[in-house]
């Protein structure tokens, strides 16, 4: 368990095994919970196993409301956000580049479409994501 301090508020990081009451759960899977390890959920990080070398880590928010993070929280997510959505950009491209590529040579697809599907995908959780973040800007 790891705690953060920030303009009062508590976060702790729970492994999700623990959290969640299952083995199944991944060990670079964890929820982030208000207060103490008991306090309600308001976000979730786990290591991602297409993120690229620098940045495997993945955050996200999962509290339908945002009204538990004071604004400082709610700007940096929206500022992480934001660097997620310019970085899965750059990998969608690059990775429709390299299909393109493939079909040219006249190869497989399959695994590069998988990926490229799968990249597609995460980009739309960190639009919604960050869409979350602004709106808790917005009200906040």
């Amino acid at each position: 368990m790891a705690n953060s301090e920030i303009n009062d508020t508590k976060l702790v990081l729970v492994s999700a095994r623990k959290s969640r009451g299952a083995d199944f759960w991944d060990k670079d899977d964890y929820d982030v919970r208000l207060g103490d390890g008991s306090g309600p959920v308001v976000g979730r990080i786990l290591h991602h196993p297409q993120a690229t070398g620098g940045q495997p880590w993945f955050w996200t928010i999962t509290a339908r409301s945002l009204r538990v993070m004071n604004k400082a929280m709610i700007v940096e997510h929206l500022t992480l956000a934001e660097r997620h959505i310019a970085e899965g950009e750059q990998r969608i491209e690059r990775q429709r580049q390299i299909v393109r590529e493939l079909h040219n040579d006249g190869r497989d697809l399959a695994t590069a479409m998988i990926l490229l599907t799968q990249f597609e995908e995460l980009h739309l959780l960190h639009i919604k994501d960050r869409d979350r973040a602004r709106a808790a800007l917005v009200n906040h």
